[in-house]
C-alpha cells in the first residue's frame, strides 16, 4: 500500500514539481529537448518581479476584492428579500436575475462600450469591477438565496421576538 501511495504522489505531483524546476531554467534549456542536468539561474524570478508583474497582481487583488465587496453588499440584501419576503413575481425576478448569466457577452460588449467611454469608465478600477458583476451578482443572489431558505423561520422569529430590527436579523442572525 506505501508503495502505491508513493507512486501516485509522484504521479500527482509530478507536473507541479517539472514547472519548478521549469522556472530555474533558462530559456534554451526549456524550449529545447527536456533536460534534467542544467545549472539553475534565478533570471526568471528577477525578471517576473522587476517587469511590472506587482503592478498586474495589485489590480486583480483591487478588482477582484472590490467585486466581492459590491456583490456581497447588493447581493445579501437582495437575496435576503428573495428568501423571505412574499411578494408578486418573487420566483420570476429571481429567475430573471439568475438568467443574466445567460445572455450573450457580446450582445453586451458594444453597449457598455460607448457607455463606459461616454462615463469615464473605460479603463478604471471601477468600470471592471462594475463589469464583473453582471457574472458575480446573479450568481451570489441565487446562491445566498438558496442559504437563506434553509433558515428555519423560527431563529429569525426569535431574533424579532428578542427586539431586532430588519437588518440586525440579517446581519447578527442570518448571515452568521
Amino acid at each position: 500500500v506505501f508503495g502505491a501511495l508513493s507512486l501516485y504522489t509522484v504521479f500527482a505531483l509530478g507536473p507541479v514539481i517539472w514547472i519548478l524546476l521549469m522556472s530555474f531554467k533558462q530559456i534554451k534549456d526549456i524550449v529545447g529537448p527536456p533536460t534534467v542536468v542544467f545549472s539553475p539561474t534565478f533570471e526568471n524570478y528577477t525578471a517576473v518581479f522587476t517587469g511590472g508583474f506587482l503592478t498586474y497582481y495589485w489590480n486583480t487583488f483591487v478588482i477582484a476584492v472590490g467585486s466581492i465587496v459590491l456583490s456581497a453588499v447588493i447581493g445579501i440584501p437582495a437575496a435576503y428579500a428573495l428568501a423571505r419576503f412574499r411578494f408578486r413575481f418573487r420566483d420570476d425576478l429571481a429567475f430573471a436575475i439568475l438568467s443574466i448569466r445567460f445572455a450573450p457577452e457580446l450582445s453586451v460588449l458594444l453597449p457598455l462600450f460607448l457607455l463606459y467611454k461616454q462615463l469615464g469608465l473605460y479603463d478604471t478600477y471601477l468600470g471592471l469591477i462594475l463589469v464583473y458583476q453582471l457574472v458575480t451578482l446573479p450568481l451570489f443572489v441565487w446562491i445566498m438565496r438558496g442559504f437563506f431558505e434553509e433558515i428555519p423561520r423560527e431563529v429569525e422569529d426569535a431574533a424579532k421576538t428578542d427586539g431586532a430590527s430588519l437588518l440586525q436579523t440579517m446581519w447578527y442572525v442570518m448571515l452568521p
